[in-house]
């Protein structure tokens, strides 16, 4: 059986494809997040303007080689290439057509995950 461990701040609820709540994950208490660094460029028409480069992942553990359990990442850090290529690495799936949503519109839940 996978175990999900889930490094984003949010629980993670999982539907089928009738919207019925199938998994509900909670926060593993750490947080898997692309460590950013900055660098002042150019102002445009008098804007400070700076760039923004990856320094790498934070809070992500090393590849999980007996595949019992997948940690759940934002999609920023998912499409990072240090999760190219890893198979225990997931983000939830917020395509338009994978979001669960209540009447009122608010988020409920996905329907699956993306892999790298």
């Amino acid at each position: 059986m996978i175990n999900f461990i889930n490094l984003t701040p949010h629980p993670i609820t999982v539907c089928d494809e009738a919207g019925n709540i199938t998994l509900n994950i909670l926060p593993s208490g750490t947080i898997a997040r692309v460590d950013m660094e900055y660098q002042e460029v150019p102002s445009v028409l008098g804007v400070p303007c700076r760039r923004q480069s990856s320094k790498g992942i934070v809070g992500l553990p090393e590849a999980n080689l007996s595949a019992d359990s997948c940690y759940i990442v934002s999609t920023m850090v998912l499409s990072h290439p240090v999760c190219s290529g890893r198979n225990d690495v997931v983000s939830p799936d917020t395509n338009p057509g994978s979001v669960v949503r209540s009447d009122s519109g608010q988020i409920i839940g996905v329907r699956g995950f993306l892999r790298p």
